[in-house]
């Protein structure tokens, strides 16, 4: 099955800067997933040979749009559906653990009438890719794409930079007479709060995976909230 070439995604180290205006200035900078920590899908897509260094028929395969489908939300305002491309890799992801899906569930998931089964079951075949007899893990997420995974991960980024107001949140749990002693403890917390989000990403691959990005994506923006509030608070402690 010869198909278009699609840029591999990276679900875990989305920005959520482009487009998005913010009130709040610097707090576009921090809300964002951390450029040195990578989910499941990254690390894969990072190791695969890119069509540069590899010209192989199954770089191509990996990289081509198996199918494009259309998004399980619909735009505001009476906007149609968003299309997505879902590349032969994101199928193989899919029916990889821990989802293992079967092709029943590729059905729901490519948006595929079930009287065509035999045909999606050959496009399978031709494109190397062997469903599970039976799907492992089922969720909310399972007919979400990486793509519309990443756009709503995106979104909820956006809204968190415009609308959570960084510069009215102060930590009263901290010493207001020892400037010093505070900003000490806010950078410890800042480091062992890295430490903890690398030590939960690597330990929660599967978790990526299930989510369909939308996991480790969510956890830097929450992470990234946190950062934000710590950076301020340094910030305002180092001007008293």
């Amino acid at each position: 099955m010869k198909q278009p070439k699609v840029p591999r995604q990276h679900m875990g180290s989305m920005s959520l800067e482009t487009g998005t205006e913010s009130k709040t200035g610097a707090a576009d900078s921090q809300v964002n997933p951390h450029s040195n920590t990578t989910s499941a899908t990254d690390t894969q897509n990072t190791n695969a040979p890119t069509d540069t260094q590899n010209n192989n028929s199954t770089t191509d395969t990996c990289t081509s749009i198996f199918k494009e489908v259309e998004s399980i939300l619909p735009l505001s305002c009476g906007h149609k559906k968003r299309r997505y491309p879902v590349t032969v890799e994101e199928v193989k992801r899919r029916v990889g653990p821990p989802e293992n899906m079967s092709l029943n569930s590729l059905v729901a998931y490519l948006r595929v009438d079930k009287t065509k089964n035999v045909t999606l079951k050959q496009d399978l075949q031709d494109a190397g890719i062997d469903p599970a007899p039976k799907t492992s893990v089922t969720s909310l997420c399972s007919r979400v794409t990486e793509g519309e995974a990443a756009d709503l991960t995106l979104s909820i980024g956006k809204l968190a930079v415009s609308t959570i107001p960084f510069d009215d949140i102060t930590i009263v749990a901290l010493d207001h007479q020892y400037p010093d002693i505070s900003i000490g403890r806010l950078y410890e917390f800042r480091e062992m709060l890295q430490s903890l989000v690398t030590a939960v990403k690597a330990h929660s691959g599967d978790f990526d995976l299930a989510t369909h990005g939308m996991g480790f994506g969510l956890l830097d923006v929450y992470t990234g909230i946190l950062m934000q509030v710590t950076e301020k608070e340094i910030e305002n402690r180092k001007k008293k």
